[in-house]
């Protein structure tokens, strides 16, 4: 691949504090930056992480053993899961894909591009994934790939998808999390601390890993699977970094931001993020952290703990069969 995608260890983990849901996020301004970014011209050098991410996605569907009926993308873009997933649709372990995202010129570029691709079996629709419009139980299958981070209130979206997904349904998701670009936020605010005499935020805040589990519980989702990986990119400059992001739509879009950051301030946090950061080739080394998140709706027919003090045998019997293959070695 062109830009180098490292990627580090799997961890597997669980969370069990309460998350926090803010309003911090512009959705109008968002909603220009994903469609500014979806019908450029070249939009399709940008298009490298998220269909990484969605193969990755559907690498994780494809383990387990189920067919889908009927099938949502939240947040489709430019059809990065539909893509990844057409081998599911073509064996019939995905039967039906709708996907669905916030703007007309969105879901065109997304048709568009599946047809490019040989995608036969989806259908396309605009829906905000902060006000999804379905009936209940409709879905067998929610995917999510890279856009629910722009949510405003996390848990409430997390309650929709699990409206909307039939008992035992399944929910799959990939998220940045909070350890993104870190190298960036870290750059620009020592730069700007040096150039304004201030701080602010350049770069959106995300779910962190320990809060994930939380949000997928207050969203009634069970039998979670939470693990995250590193991707790491690399680019020559913080400017190429700057026009990557905004060619993939992930401009800031917090309600909060400094209009004006200026080349100086800008020139410096380079030059930060090279002493810092740098790669052996000159170049800068870009961190996404991403969340790979997977639950089930709640089915009378799922396996359950069995209740405490039910167990019929104890550990203090261990003891007595260690004694006895002890006298008989």
């Amino acid at each position: 691949m062109r830009y180098g995608l490292i990627f580090r260890g799997i961890k597997n983990c669980t969370s069990s504090r309460r998350g926090m849901s803010v309003l911090v996020f512009d959705r109008d301004a968002k909603r220009r930056h994903k469609v500014l970014s979806a019908s450029a011209a070249g939009a399709s050098e940008f298009d490298y992480l998220r269909d990484e991410v969605a193969e990755r996605v559907i690498d994780r569907l494809e383990d387990v053993n189920r067919n889908f009926k009927r099938a949502l993308d939240l947040g489709c873009g430019r059809a990065h899961v539909g893509i990844a997933a057409n081998k599911l649709l073509q064996r019939d372990k995905v039967h039906s894909l709708l996907q669905v995202d916030q703007a007309a010129p969105i879901i065109d570029a997304a048709k568009r591009r599946c047809e490019e691709e040989g995608v036969l079996q989806a259908a396309f629709d605009v829906v905000d994934e902060e006000r999804i419009p379905f009936q209940n139980e409709e879905f067998d299958l929610v995917v999510s790939s890279l856009a629910l981070h722009w949510v405003n209130d996390l848990p409430g979206s997390m309650v929709q998808i699990n409206n909307i997904l039939r008992p035992d349904g399944l929910f799959v998701g990939a998220m940045f999390g909070g350890d993104t670009l870190s190298e960036l936020r870290i750059s620009m605010q020592l730069a700007e601390e040096e150039i304004w005499s201030g701080l602010s935020n350049h770069v959106s805040p995300f779910v962190r890993l320990r809060d994930a589990g939380s949000v997928l519980g207050r969203g009634g989702v069970v039998l979670t699977t939470i693990d995250t990986e590193d991707i790491q990119v690399q680019f020559s400059d913080i400017f190429s970094l700057m026009r990557h992001l905004k060619g993939m739509g992930e401009n800031n879009a917090l309600m909060k931001r400094r209009t004006y950051f200026g080349n100086r301030a800008f020139t410096r946090a380079n030059e930060i993020y090279k002493e810092k950061f740098g790669s052996e080739d000159g170049g800068i080394i870009a961190t996404f952290q991403i969340i790979y998140m997977l639950g089930w709706k709640y089915s009378d027919s799922q396996p359950r703990p069995l209740k405490r003090g039910s167990a019929t045998a104890s550990f203090k019997n261990l003891e007595g069969m260690s004694e006895v293959v002890d006298s008989k070695r």
